[in-house]
């Protein structure tokens, strides 16, 4: 951008400009270019992790009852505790489900005590506005392995009742994907559309990221964690390369935004898609991870866009512990939950890798056989050919028996099967 003076006070390296030139609306002034900012080292997601789960465990009874203590009640009061099992079900599948069993174990004890209300049930046959939230709820206790089975046949026996048919007409398209992710979850039959008809009908490739509200990169956000179940499958596949290379840079122009005006929550639902959805730059992804470690505060939350340092110091005692979980419990879950994330994702593809490897040996396959046992007689084989002698000069050392004591030379061409989520680049392709 050209013109203007460069203000005196900017931070290079920031992607936020200058606080006085918030509401400039001439003279066009100019600030460092945005770029990605000189890091020392590599960042570290799992101290975020450790000190976000930390607080998260200390502060579980405020997701009970200490929220109704504390805070008006809701028309579904479950729905803070719902997002924390969410947590405690990435959690299991990844690496540090003994870690964090502490966590696993108290989160279900509150989410089962809500569950057990009779007021609960009642609130289940109305199947009203937040019935699929209470679906939700009673899914993810019995996939943490929690005794509502009984429960979960009467939410069950509701959608049989209406004809597996639980979409309401003017429903927009982003609850009909997340109802269905629930009620794939809860292992409900239904009539609903299929998850990549659906996740087409979000329109989330449509969306110009330097128009984007608030609320419109929260459905983004939200659109691609159904649709992936938080990053348990693969992004289904819309408009092709062209759409998806367009979804990668909304990605990470909004990941920009956001960092600059220090929105963490939405930074952190968006570092999870750019997990989910590869491709989205290291560099800004590693500033961000560095940007939300910063912003972590000692206690190991993360503030929210509407805490403020000035009203907590004006507080003391339980009030300023209940305004501290109010305005940051939101965006420290999200940050543990994409750390979490995160970790399960290497992990994923460290066995894919490690698959990868098995396959490169002899004797992995009866395929992979044939083709050692060409190359030992003598043959070699390609795809679609027969079996052919092989130039002598070209043949590797053998033993006696005729097997080759070295890697042999030419190594077999081969095709083997791969993972659709399989990014890295290896020999089998």
């Amino acid at each position: 951008m050209a013109g203007g003076a460069l203000p005196s006070r900017a931070l290079p390296g920031r992607l936020r400009p200058d606080d006085r030139l918030r509401g400039s609306v001439d003279g066009f002034p100019a600030w460092p270019p945005v770029g990605d900012p000189p890091l020392e080292g590599q960042p570290d997601p799992s101290q975020v992790l450790d000190r976000a789960l930390a607080w998260l465990t200390a502060h579980v009874p405020w997701f009970g009852p200490k929220w109704d203590e504390f805070f008006p009640q809701s028309a579904f009061p479950g729905v803070t505790v719902l997002e924390l099992l969410l947590l405690c079900r990435v959690l299991r599948r990844g690496p540090r489900a003994a870690a964090s069993a502490d966590l696993v174990e108290a989160a279900p004890d509150v989410a089962q005590e809500m569950a057990e209300r009779p007021a609960f049930l009642g609130d289940l046959y109305r199947a009203d506005a937040d019935f699929a939230h209470r679906v939700w709820l009673l899914a993810l206790l019995h996939g943490l392995g929690r005794p509502v089975s009984d429960q979960l046949a009467v939410a069950r026996g509701l959608v049989e009742a209406r004809g597996s048919d639980v979409s309401v007409v003017d429903w927009a398209m982003l609850y009909v994907l997340e109802l269905r992710y629930i009620l794939d979850m809860a292992e409900i039959p239904h009539s609903l559309p299929t998850v990549p008809e659906l996740y087409a009908g979000c329109g989330v490739h449509r969306i110009d990221p330097l128009s984007t509200t608030e609320n419109e990169g929260y459905v983004l956000a939200h659109a691609l964690l159904y649709a992936t179940a938080l990053g348990g499958r693969p992004l289904p596949s819309c408009g092709g390369p062209t759409a998806e290379r367009r979804l990668r840079d909304v990605l990470h122009t909004l990941l920009g935004v956001h960092l600059a005006t220090d929105h963490y929550d939405l930074t952190a639902e968006l570092l999870m898609c750019a997990e989910i959805a590869g491709g989205v730059s290291d560099g800004l992804v590693r500033h961000a991870w560095h940007r939300l470690a910063a912003a972590q505060r000692s206690d190991g939350s993360v503030p929210g866009p509407p805490f403020q340092e000035a009203v907590l110091a004006e507080r003391t005692d339980a009030a300023a512990d209940a305004y501290a979980f109010r305005t940051c419990y939101h965006t420290t879950l999200v940050t543990a939950l994409a750390a979490a994330e995160r970790e399960c994702s290497r992990r994923r593809r460290g066995q894919w890798r490690r698959q990868c490897l098995r396959l490169r040996r002899p004797g992995a396959n009866a395929r992979r056989d044939a083709c050692w046992t060409g190359v030992a007689g003598g043959c070699r084989r390609g795809p679609g050919r027969t079996l052919a002698p092989m130039p002598l000069a070209r043949r590797s050392g053998r033993s006696a028996s005729g097997w080759p004591t070295g890697p042999p030379r030419p190594r077999p061409r081969r095709t083997s099967p791969l993972p659709p989520d399989c990014r890295r680049p290896c020999r089998h392709r």
